[in-house]
């Protein structure tokens, strides 16, 4: 499967003057959280070098972006040419996509990718094995080519390894693998060009999933094709479709997304529903058991976007945070842990959220860049190694280190005003510095580590015998050493 990007118009307002910039989490192993690093992350790390994000879209281990500018970005797994650089080089930033500029939208499938520009033109680089390029070949591409036949488009979805187009007279376009009848065309033949999705008129919006598809009619009706053995066609039934069927009981839907084999809907007031596999708990509604028919994702109200990964789910809010639920065993979840949540969980640290897209096993959002961190006291004044010390202060979100006089130190954040860290070994009477990915703040009071005795040899001797004392924070506190309370001559 793969993930979906949200749908057009359904943003959280950005602040003034605050560009959105791209953060990402979860799954890491080819460089897809673009971080330049191949380490996972349970909570959003800074995407390198994006300045002003438009669009974004995950596939199953890669990541894009369309900046202001038009230009499209990639990075992560390369194998099939997905990043549309040229080459099969995997990257750990963002690369540009060569030969494509002026885009407006863009998709990610499994190992593939779509883009839209703004003469309404779709174009698909990366693996074509099953036709997902629309080039009338299968053959593999490491830069952009145009999709056959096709105008006239607003948007694009990927799936697995199927594509979905869709135009502004209202048709949706799909071609590629065509398995459980998921082109919508009353086939299960696979297409390397775009057929017309039968019997579907006034579509706005669709999403792809591994195995099945999605619309969204402008009468605010969902219609969904393909595999349903797990439901995820919500029609009530487990039966496979090889052209569109309503999905019942939903009315004034603004926004659909599939997930591998799950599906969601928001509506006009911010609910979210789902329905399909519910194995890792991905439809919301605190339960695993699959459903047939939408159900309401719960704790969760006022949402402008959603996102379906693999197998888990993400929804961002009026308010500009991102909450996710479902599988968590890479970090995707973004709440700090690797535990599954049958219900969401706010992502750790991350404010004025825009937009966002789910992929494989990570996720991207873009939204403000984190501001500078200002530190305002901290409790007690002066503690022992070992220690938790409680730091205050504004913006202590996505902070990435705690300093105790340039000694990492282990910390927690608990709220934007409040974050624990553990004092070091080896920190010394000093400033306490805190940093996020873009800005440090140091304290403007000293903190004191206060010395501690973790042992002494000899055990014992006569008076005039030295004695050495092992223990932290020695360098610069002690100013004395007393035997049952008789000073005695301190050494080096």
């Amino acid at each position: 499967m793969v993930a979906l990007h949200a749908p057009a118009g359904a943003e959280a307002a950005m602040p003034a003057g605050s560009p959105p910039v791209g953060s990402a989490w979860g799954f890491n192993f080819d460089g897809q959280l673009g971080d330049g690093a191949r380490v996972g992350t349970t909570t959003p790390v800074l995407v390198s070098g994006l300045t002003g994000t438009l669009a974004m879209a995950a596939g199953a281990n890669h990541s894009l972006a369309v900046e202001t500018d038009g230009t499209l970005w990639a990075w992560g797994q390369n194998t099939y040419g997905q990043l549309g650089d040229g080459t099969r080089i995997q990257r750990t930033s963002p690369v540009e996509v060569l030969s494509l500029t002026s885009a407006t939208a863009v998709a990610g499938g499994s190992a593939y990718s779509l883009a839209v520009k703004s003469d309404r033109t779709v174009w698909a680089w990366g693996l074509n094995a099953d036709g997902q390029l629309g080039d009338g070949t299968t053959t593999d591409r490491l830069t952009p080519v145009q999709v056959s036949g096709l105008t006239g488009a607003v948007a694009v979805a990927a799936g697995e390894n199927h594509s979905l187009a869709v135009a502004s007279d209202g048709a949706v376009w799909a071609w590629g693998d065509n398995a459980y009848g998921k082109l919508g065309d009353g086939t299960t033949t696979d297409r390397n060009s775009p057929v017309h999705v039968s019997g579907l008129t006034g579509a706005v919006a669709a999403s792809g999933g591994c195995q099945h598809s999605l619309a969204l009619t402008s009468d605010g009706a969902v219609w969904a094709w393909g595999g349903n053995g797990d439901g995820q066609l919500g029609d009530g039934t487990t039966t496979d479709r090889h052209t569109p069927v309503q999905v019942v009981g939903l009315t004034g839907v603004v926004a659909v997304a599939a997930g591998c084999l799950h599906s969601l809907a928001m509506t006009s007031d911010g609910t979210l529903w789902a329905w399909g596999d519910n194995s890792f708990g991905q439809l919301g509604d605190g339960t695993t058991t699959d459903r047939l028919t939408p159900v309401r994702v719960i704790n969760l109200t006022g949402s402008v976007a959603v996102a379906g990964g693999y197998f888990y789910s993400v929804a961002l809010r009026a308010d500009g945070t991102v909450w996710a639920w479902g599988n968590n065993a890479d970090g995707q979840l973004g709440d700090g842990t690797l535990s599954g949540r049958h219900s969401p969980v706010m992502v750790s640290g991350l404010t004025a959220a825009v937009r966002l897209a789910a992929g494989g096993e990570h996720t991207l959002a873009s939204a403000a860049a984190p501001r500078a961190p200002v530190i305002t006291g901290f409790s007690p004044s002066g503690a022992r190694v070992g220690a938790r010390v409680s730091i205050t202060g504004q913006n202590l979100v996505r902070i990435t280190s705690v300093r105790f006089r340039r000694v990492e130190a282990t910390f927690k954040v608990v709220s934007p005003t409040q974050l624990v860290a553990v004092v070091p070994y080896g920190a010394l009477r000093g400033l306490i510095e805190v940093s996020n990915q873009r800005w440090s703040a140091m304290a403007t009071v000293i903190f004191w580590v206060r010395p501690s005795i973790t042992g002494f040899s000899p055990r014992s001797g006569p008076p005039g015998t030295t004695v050495t004392v092992t223990g932290s924070a020695f360098a610069d506190e002690v100013r004395k050493v007393l035997f049952n309370g008789t000073p005695r001559v301190l050494h080096g």
